[in-house]
């Protein structure tokens, strides 16, 4: 996994607490390096892999994320690194 996908997962783990959630402006202002484009393109990615649980809502010109927290695989996967 890129090195930026860890940061991400750890954002969000230490952020989506107690029924908190993050949009990817969150992460982007959270994060220390991260782009929106990169976290625009990591969210579905993430969620594929079935590391996040995220909310997407469909816009006219896109869609937008809402991130709800990690799943019990991406809390194993950081617990493993």
């Amino acid at each position: 996994m890129k090195e930026k996908h860890i940061e991400m997962l750890q954002l969000i783990q230490s952020n989506c607490v107690n029924g908190k959630e993050l949009d990817p402006t969150d992460m982007v202002r959270l994060g220390s390096s991260f782009t929106m484009k990169e976290v625009q393109e990591a969210i579905p990615l993430l969620e594929n892999e079935g590391f996040i649980e995220v909310i997407e809502i469909d816009m006219c010109c896109g869609a937008d994320y809402i991130i709800c927290g990690l799943t019990e695989k991406g809390k194993a996967y950081l617990k493993g690194l």
